[in-house]
């Protein structure tokens, strides 16, 4: 996965570095309220590599195009952090201008659900194994442990509609944040909700953002996932970054609500969405709930809200937040929330473990069958 994607900060890869220590090492010294130099904490956790006097680098979260995210430990505060770290001159003109759009979302950005940029340094000097430095762009940023949506939908399921619900809420507020700023993400998708420790949502990866200020504007450039992109720009039609984020979020929630997409893309071809824009509503939830589990009139009344072909017949951000399936059903406490996705987080963890043990066994028979040939004689 591409580290321009935020999500990429999770399921941390196990290297030779022992976490545990380099954690143990900071949160004393940061307990006892002294903080020796890094040098002595680095020595103790036998580790080497800090970024801008302040980060122990600790092991890859993910690698990409773009550079790796890697595991960090704020010697300051203790707290664990993501360490985006990317070469400045190894991006291309178009990936250095992502770059430059999500620092500056971020920067401007302050609400719970959106993650945090928590620090970043434009032209830090990155040790190499070989003793030498590379010139590297780092943002230090909010470190979403809970892991991607995403995950959570593809190992344990639809969510039943007070998760959605709740998560949905978190979804549509930290878009009235970012729409009030004048910033439209233009690419969201269940890979780039995270969640934290606490299983609450974290909007992320802003390299495809619009960042126009208060007045907004039309926009012209066809940009994210086809799946999730609005039927507007997907007919190179100027766009609103409202309206079009608007229809992202319908996708995402019917997704969480069904397990499935509610089309394969919003063109003429889909026969999903042209049962939409040819008026037979009726017709494609019938289809859908032949295998999707059923839903209340409020949740496909408020997906339908979203999921309008025409922009300008599209809700806003504020009708949804209004919408009687939002305002009217039941309300699950963060309490409630944490423990039912605490219970799909081990599955999910026991699944990936699966899958990566599968891999390495694979791999593993693979280099055993290459030797064996190439011992033939």
């Amino acid at each position: 996965m591409d580290t321009s994607n935020a999500s990429s900060m999770i399921s941390p890869k196990r290297d030779h570095t022992d976490t545990s220590s380099v954690v143990s090492a900071v949160s004393s010294t940061v307990s006892s309220g002294s903080v020796p130099p890094l040098a002595n904490i680095l020595s103790e956790a036998g580790h080497k590599t800090i970024c801008s006097g302040r980060y122990v680098v600790l092991e890859t979260l993910g690698s990409g195009a773009t550079g790796k995210v890697k595991l960090g430990i704020d010697t300051v505060t203790g707290e664990k952090v993501a360490l985006k770290i990317m070469g400045r001159r190894t991006n291309s003109k178009r990936q250095g201008e992502q770059i430059k759009r999500e620092i500056a979302a971020m920067t401007t950005l302050v609400h719970p659900n959106v993650l945090a940029l928590k620090h970043h340094v434009e032209d830090l000097p990155y040790p190499k194994s070989d003793g030498t430095f590379k010139e590297c762009i780092l943002l230090v940023i909010e470190l979403a442990s809970g892991g991607e949506l995403f995950d959570f939908m593809m190992y344990t399921g639809a969510f039943s509609e007070p998760i959605a619900r709740a998560y949905t809420s978190q979804l549509l507020s930290a878009l009235v944040t970012c729409h009030a700023n004048g910033i439209y993400h233009r690419d969201l998708k269940p890979e780039n909700l995270l969640l934290d420790s606490n299983f609450m949502l974290k909007v992320a990866d802003f390299g495809y953002s619009a960042i126009q200020g208060p007045k907004g504007g039309m926009l012209s450039t066809e940009c994210g996932t086809r799946s999730y992109m609005a039927p507007e720009i997907l007919s190179h039609l100027p766009y609103k970054g409202g309206s079009a984020d608007v229809w992202s979020c319908g996708v995402v929630v019917f997704i969480m609500l069904t397990g499935n997409p509610p089309f394969q893309i919003a063109g003429k071809g889909d026969w999903w969405f042209n049962a939409i824009s040819t008026g037979n509503v009726d017709r494609f939830w019938r289809a859908h709930m032949r295998s999707a589990p059923k839903l209340s009139d409020e949740a496909m009344d408020f997906i339908e809200q979203m999921l309008k072909p025409e922009p300008e017949e599209r809700a806003s951000l504020r009708q949804l937040l209004a919408h009687p399936w939002i305002g009217g059903g039941g309300v699950m406490s963060d309490e409630e929330l944490e423990e039912e996705m605490g219970s799909r987080k081990r599955k999910v963890d026991e699944e990936k473990f699966r899958e990566r043990t599968k891999k390495r066994m694979e791999k593993a028979a693979h280099g055993e069958h290459d030797r064996f040939k190439g011992g033939r004689g």
